[in-house]
């Protein structure tokens, strides 16, 4: 199955995957693609008791992060700045400093804390993303999981999803068991809107950063800031190839080079989006 059909399967079912007018799938596709429909996946039993295993840890994970405490007052600040990963951090950081008051809204899987480290290393303050949870974000997400079992239920019971889906329906339903039932992906989706919501609450900013915004953490935070009526802004960090989504989510994004504004372009990207400036973690070798 290649991409195109992969997202149309997230507009074919949407109806069943909308949480608070986010389609969970969207927001997921490049993951669901790449690890389950690029090459064939079929979950075995062993599979499943994995995926309820690894749910176990990251909540693990998710609740230690949660408290931690914020590392820095809530201040007025021009730029929001979300990281995950070492090369995000060196990406974004000189864009950011000596031009714009900021915040940095750090994620990491939870088996990884290299933007921590890295960020703890050049002597940066940060915020998990994690540490925005309180009583009303724990609300709505509890809403949102009772949400997600009812929908669990009509993806069982309703015969127009069968209908929707043809031939791909067994397929794509042993993928929604995994996003609804067994590892609970968008049960943490649910999660992340949730606490972008109480970061976008607390926080008075003009303008968000990201370094990728196909992963669900980079998205959310373009999409949130969209309804705000925030600008965003996207700058690649790393290749492109492999990549198989074209859409921008931020209202810009700037890249490396010629070759990869074409990249971007040939999978749907608008032209228009893009800015070609080169990498910004090099400036600082060009200026020596």
């Amino acid at each position: 199955m290649d991409f195109k059909e992969t997202r149309k399967i997230g507009r074919d079912i949407s109806e069943w995957v909308t949480y608070n007018g986010f389609n969970l799938w969207h927001l997921a596709e490049a993951g669901i693609y790449n690890t389950m429909l690029k090459d064939k996946v079929e979950f075995s039993i062993v599979d499943k008791q994995k995926h309820k295993a690894m749910r176990f840890f990251i909540n693990v994970q998710n609740k230690k992060r949660e408290s931690e405490k914020l590392l820095i007052p809530k201040t007025n600040n021009d730029v929001l700045a979300v990281v995950q990963g070492t090369s995000q951090v060196k990406t974004i950081l000189p864009l950011l400093k000596g031009k714009f008051t900021y915040k940095i809204i750090r994620y990491d899987s939870p088996s990884d804390d290299s933007s921590k480290k890295t960020l703890e290393s050049l002597g940066e303050e940060y915020v998990n993303l994690e540490s925005y949870m309180n009583d009303e974000a724990k609300k709505r997400i509890k809403k949102g999981e009772a949400w997600m079992n009812e929908s669990w239920k009509k993806i069982n019971s309703d015969p127009k999803l069968k209908v929707v889906l043809g031939n791909n329906y067994e397929k794509v339903l042993d993928i929604l068991e995994y996003c609804f039932k067994t590892r609970r992906r968008f049960l943490e989706i649910i999660r992340y809107i949730e606490l972008y919501n109480e970061v976008f609450i607390q926080e008075k900013i003009k303008l968000v950063f990201v370094s990728d915004d196909v992963n669900v953490v980079g998205r959310l935070a373009c999409m949130i800031a969209k309804k705000q009526g925030i600008p965003s802004l996207d700058i690649q960090h790393g290749q492109l190839q492999g990549n198989p989504t074209g859409e921008i989510t931020a209202d810009k994004m700037i890249v490396n080079g010629k070759g990869d504004k074409k990249h971007l372009i040939l999978h749907g990207a608008n032209p228009d989006q893009l800015i070609v400036t080169g990498q910004p973690r090099f400036d600082a070798v060009v200026d020596k």
